[in-house]
């Protein structure tokens, strides 16, 4: 990861500003953004004391309070390159600001992590792409009328969303005028492929701003949709009746009724935790850390808190990088829970941030350490593992859960903030515990947190633990449990592939099984016939003789100088005499605008770059298999670029599923190759002797009688 230095774009606000005038900060604040990505810094007698990013801004819009971060990352003077990145790699900001010892804001540092985070959401986008019923399922229960898809993967999920969901799809570049009128149609959804959805966020608020009158379509970016879609699957799971699941709602300031005053300045100001990371030469704040710290505060453990281990991304899924640290070990991609004994029939899979990974305790003193000590103290067949990490939030811990086999008697344990807490609730997942009601229940706590509450000293993580194994130790089996073995079924795993469908699709895979010889060797052409030459029944007739059944698909799409049922009658008629060829209309969706849009649009934009991906796709995956297709055949297109750029994808594709594609070189007619756009001119000229020529006398007819005028 590589930063910049940004001296000149520092935007720095006084607070006593904002208590004289919130309503002018916060047009200030809009219009730096409107502008800017770079922060914004509230500053108290030359000290840093609030950041406001660019993502909490538009996130929280209308409330200047909350856009305020207090408990923000940021960056000595003196930080080393790991350390840097590495606290670049814990936040979600692209910028952080750089700082004394004195806390006086020298300047900022900037990441370009949208590419990174364009790679991540690639990743999770193809596991779900893969296990297709998941966002599927979730689009199908939306009600828009249309859905546009933009960015870096609008090819891949406009394919998806046409297989998949009974939607019109549409791709939209990134303009900024044709997203605004897209956006203030009715009833239609924008989604953004390359997260990178703020831009266009401030654009909708521009809308709203200065037009409050006009209702704006929904918009959301593809981490939103994964996110959401992997939400409504963890409620399905949730709802498995042998899936063990026990969700707890971490401590907040706002949560805790206890603290003391000491606690509350610590909490609001946050120096101490600096302190650290950072070794400051600060005698009262040293003696506040080693406070709360106890016995842990030593020179190597503080070393070791700043080589903690940072994340990796394996098939979708965030994990820890292994490291033999002393005091924050990580094995397997997990922090390592201390007082394992042995094997162990059932886990017991705990998922959280901070407050899991144990970010200002060692090894032994961890949340999944002290339970497992528990466990075993009481006899229960279980393992602990910690899939704890820094800054995690609740849509990847449950992704991490997905990947992972289930067992019945198995218990999963999850630890989310008070906000994923109401996302919970909205979607009907109620029950969950919170630690504040058992902290609150303290006659006092003073010195258990590090900063903000989910940084946990041992006592307080033995406190919580209890806690958690009284809420849980119902679910927990004895030794001889005999179905302990047995694999239970992810939501996932019940797909209901009749509802995933395109219901058109559905329907013409149906026909096709009606259409069927019973033959195995058999080929295909796909065919406009616009109309339908000597050309056409020649590479026909070519075809038919190298396979037992040639079957020719003629596109249904009526966007054609001739009608489709023309198109089809003259492939009909023309073909009688060949006894193996049975001709076929390609349906709705296969080699329709909606699957290979550029065939249809090259008369107007001879540039036009060609996506056959779902085209070919259709054709491999479902009608081939159907139809025993086992060879392709395409004429040769020494002129049109389309049909080139289309003839070049089938021969990169069709090898990988055992399809063979045949090229077959143009027949001509006096020198010259027989086209249907010849003919069309031909028509056009009232050219009856050349037309005779290039079409059989079956399509003459129809020709002559339908399409001749005068």
């Amino acid at each position: 990861m590589k930063w910049n230095i940004e001296k000149e774009k520092l935007f720095i606000i006084d607070e006593s500003k904002i208590n004289a005038d919130e309503s002018s900060v916060y047009n200030l604040i809009a219009n730096h953004f409107f502008n800017n990505d770079s922060n914004v810094y509230i500053i108290n007698n030359d000290k840093l004391k609030f950041v406001v990013s660019y993502e909490n801004f538009f996130n929280n819009k209308f409330d200047l309070q909350r856009m305020f971060i207090k408990d923000f990352v940021f960056i000595n003077e003196d930080d080393n390159d790991q350390i840097i990145e590495q606290k670049f790699k814990n936040t979600n900001f692209n910028y952080l600001p750089v700082i004394d010892n004195n806390n006086h804001l020298l300047y900022e540092l900037k990441s370009n992590k949208n590419s990174d985070e364009l790679r991540i959401t690639k990743s999770r986008w193809d596991i779900l792409y893969k296990d297709n019923d998941k966002v599927a399922i979730v689009l199908n229960k939306y009600t828009f009328k249309e859905i546009y898809v933009m960015g870096t993967l609008k090819s891949k999920l406009y394919n998806y969303i046409i297989i998949n969901t009974n939607f019109k799809c549409f791709k939209l570049d990134s303009n900024r005028n044709n997203f605004i009128s897209t956006i203030k149609k009715d009833n239609v959804l924008i989604i953004d492929t390359d997260n990178i959805n703020l831009d266009y966020k401030k654009w909708i608020y521009d809308i709203q701003k200065y037009n409050t009158n006009i209702s704006c379509g929904k918009f959301m970016s593809i981490k939103e949709l994964c996110d959401y879609s992997e939400l409504i699957n963890f409620k399905n799971l949730y709802n498995n009746s042998n899936f063990n699941c026990c969700i707890f709602e971490f401590q907040t300031p706002e949560t805790l009724k206890k603290l003391s005053f000491n606690e509350k300045l610590r909490i609001s100001f946050d120096k101490h935790y600096r302190y650290y990371y950072s070794n400051l030469d600060d005698s009262e704040i040293y003696k506040i850390v080693k406070k709360v710290l106890g016995k842990d505060f030593t020179p190597e453990f503080i070393k070791s808190r700043n080589e903690m281990t940072g994340s990796v991304l394996k098939n979708g899924v965030c994990y820890l990088a292994d490291s033999n640290n002393e005091y924050c070990k990580v094995v397997n991609g997990l922090r390592y829970t201390a007082n394992k004994n042995g094997f162990y029939k059932n886990k017991i899979n705990v998922f959280g941030a901070c407050i899991v990974y144990g970010a200002v305790v060692n090894d032994e003193d961890t949340i999944p350490s002290l339970l497992q000590k528990k466990i075993n103290n009481y006899k229960y067949n279980y393992e602990v593992n910690n899939y704890g990490a820094r800054a995690i939030d609740f849509y990847e811990n449950i992704r991490t859960a997905d990947s992972l086999n289930i067992y019945k008697n198995d218990v999963f344990i999850f630890v989310v903030s008070p906000d994923e807490r109401k996302e919970l609730e909205k979607i009907g997942i109620n029950g969950i515990y919170k630690f504040s009601d058992v902290l609150n229940s303290k006659t006092a706590f003073h010195d258990y947190f590090m900063g903000e509450p989910v940084h946990c000293n041992s006592k307080a993580n033995k406190v919580i633990t209890e806690y958690i194994f009284d809420n849980i130790k119902n679910m927990l089996k004895n030794n001889n449990i005999q179905d302990s073995n047995i694999l239970i079924k992810k939501a996932n795993i019940n797909k209901n592939k009749e509802y995933i469908k395109n219901p058109r699709l559905m329907e013409y895979l149906k026909f096709l099984e009606s259409k069927k010889r019973n033959t195995k060797n058999n080929g295909a052409v796909m065919m406009n016939c616009n109309p339908f030459t000597y050309g056409h029944l020649k590479l026909i007739e070519y075809a038919s003789k190298k396979v037992e059944t040639l079957y020719v698909f003629i596109v249904q799409e009526d966007r054609s100088y001739f009608k489709f049922e023309d198109r089809y009658k003259m492939a009909v008629e023309s073909c009688k005499k060949l006894p193996n060829v049975v001709v076929l209309e390609s349906g709705t969706i296969f080699g329709t605008f909606m699957t290979f849009q550029a065939y249809f649009e090259k008369e107007t934009n001879s540039e036009i770059e060609v996506d056959a991906s779902l085209d070919i796709e259709l054709f491999t995956s479902y009608v081939a298999p159907i139809l025993n297709i086992s060879k392709r055949f395409v004429g040769a297109e020494p002129v049109d670029k389309v049909t080139q750029q289309y003839n070049r994808n089938l021969m990169e594709i069709l090898p990988n599923y055992d399809i063979e594609l045949f090229i077959i070189p143009r027949f001509e007619e006096d020198g010259k190759i027989i086209s249907a756009k010849t003919v069309r001119k031909a028509i056009e000229d009232k050219n009856m002797d050349l037309l005779k020529k290039l079409v059989p006398k079956e399509v003459y007819s129809i020709i002559k009688n339908k399409y001749i005028k005068g």
